[in-house]
């Protein structure tokens, strides 16, 4: 029958930071971290003999959301609102040794993840000063291999991807900053950075022996890493001063 190795990695992290201040001096601060990583990794090791199929399959379904809000008003308010999500898993699948089958042999590492942080501030009074900053990263680590031994199957597929076939509007590396002052003095200064950079690889190695070939026919032996890389960043920023303004918002986006 078929032999299935298998680790399936599912790790959620969810952050929420709230800070409102107010008086004649308000002084508010709100710094939210989530992070989803951790390490999923199938392995066949020694000889396997007599299987229909073989599937070595490491899994990984990784999300880490974070909202941070600061908010306040009074004669002078000061406001820092801070979110950081991070999404950096390491995903292994390994067929090594003696492998005997009919029919497929299989080594698949597959991960889904998405990162997303987004910050927001309101102020208002004589003076307002607000700072914030949302970083979100998607950074994992796929590999799929057979790196030593003899393997005698059907077919041989080693296959390592990221976020293939998913849905780009949520699996995705996302940052957004909202800021918003009215005063007689305002300042605002907004950070958004999204960076998405997996990591995918998949290999044979050199000193492997392969034998597909049953009868007169030979099946396929199959490499093949691709990994979908989607960051966006948003700023939006409201900056309104009776006697002055001052302002700067920025955004960054890295798929890599």
């Amino acid at each position: 029958g078929a032999i299935t190795v298998r680790s399936d990695l599912r790790n959620k992290a969810d952050a929420d930071a709230l800070a409102v201040a107010v008086g004649a001096i308000g002084l508010g601060a709100s710094v939210g971290i989530a992070q989803a990583n951790g390490t999923s990794e199938a392995i066949s090791n020694g000889t396997v003999t007599g299987g229909g199929s073989i599937t070595v399959e490491g899994k990984a379904n990784n999300l880490a959301d974070v909202y941070a809000e600061a908010s306040g008003g009074g004669l002078v308010t000061v406001n820092g609102h801070v979110g950081t999500a991070t999404v950096s898993p390491t995903i292994r699948a390994r067929l090594n040794g003696s492998t005997t089958v009919d029919g497929a042999a299989q080594v698949l590492a597959t991960s889904l993840g998405r990162a997303k942080a987004q910050t927001e501030s309101k102020a208002g009074g004589f003076a307002g000063i607000g700072a914030g900053v949302a970083t979100a990263t998607l950074s994992p680590n796929v590999t799929a291999s057979i790196e030593a031994g003899t393997i005698n199957a059907g077919s041989v597929l080693v296959d390592a991807t990221h976020n293939d076939h998913s849905d780009t509007n949520y699996y995705r590396a996302t940052a957004k900053t909202e800021a918003a002052a009215v005063a007689g003095f305002s300042a605002q200064v907004n950070v958004s950075t999204a960076t998405a950079n997996a990591t995918t690889t998949a290999f044979i190695n050199g000193g492997v022996n392969i034998d597909t070939v049953n009868g007169n026919a030979a099946g396929d032996v199959t490499v093949t890493a691709l990994g979908v890389n989607t960051a966006e960043a948003f700023t939006d920023g409201l900056n309104v001063g009776i006697l002055a303004a001052i302002g700067t918002t920025q955004a960054y986006a890295y798929a890599q």
